[in-house]
């Protein structure tokens, strides 16, 4: 038979329970706070890198190659498996999507993981949707999986998809010039 040595709850200090959920509630907070920190900085490196490269484009030319020379050197230098080709485009995309880097800080895509900021460009056009979007997933606690359905199921934006698409206008009797 083994013993325990634990206390009767009884034997519990005055204000205890209090204290320990105030405590727990902290170190969540805390936890919260360090994890967005961390995320907006990071978001902050690939937005300043996108950057550079859009500028070293317009002045140098960069394009293609330089971007695989990027990715190819830090995989052999961090031994990092992100940092594709493909996220290194993104980034660049993520620069000229939001101009300002404040809006990183301060505004909603900064507390989305990159894989969601990486849905908000590959599915929307317009910085307002992006913006609406980040809101709605930060709000609702959406996955990035989620995220992306959310915009494709979206049915305002299905109906205006429709009536842009000539086939369905001409099927069913729309003057396309009108649409």
């Amino acid at each position: 038979m083994t013993m325990t040595t634990t206390l009767p709850a009884a034997a519990e200090p005055v204000g205890y329970t209090e204290f320990y959920d105030a405590l727990c509630n902290r170190l969540r907070e805390g936890r919260l706070r360090a994890a967005q920190a961390a995320n907006i900085e990071l978001l902050l490196v690939y937005w300043r890198t996108g950057k550079e490269l859009v500028e070293r484009d317009s002045v140098y030319g960069w394009g293609t190659k330089a971007v695989e020379r990027i990715s190819e050197d830090l995989h052999r230098d961090f031994m990092t498996k992100g940092w594709t080709v493909a996220d290194i485009v993104h980034m660049r995309q993520f620069a000229e999507a939001w101009p300002d880097d404040d809006v990183i800080a301060r505004g909603p895509v900064g507390l989305l993981p990159w894989e969601h900021v990486i849905v908000l460009l590959d599915r929307l056009d317009t910085r307002d949707g992006r913006d609406r979007y980040a809101a709605k997933a930060i709000k609702h606690g959406w996955s990035a999986t989620t995220l992306a359905h959310a915009i494709e199921h979206e049915p305002r934006r299905r109906l205006t998809e429709c009536l842009i698409d000539r086939r369905v206008l001409g099927g069913h009797g729309f003057d396309s010039s009108t649409a």
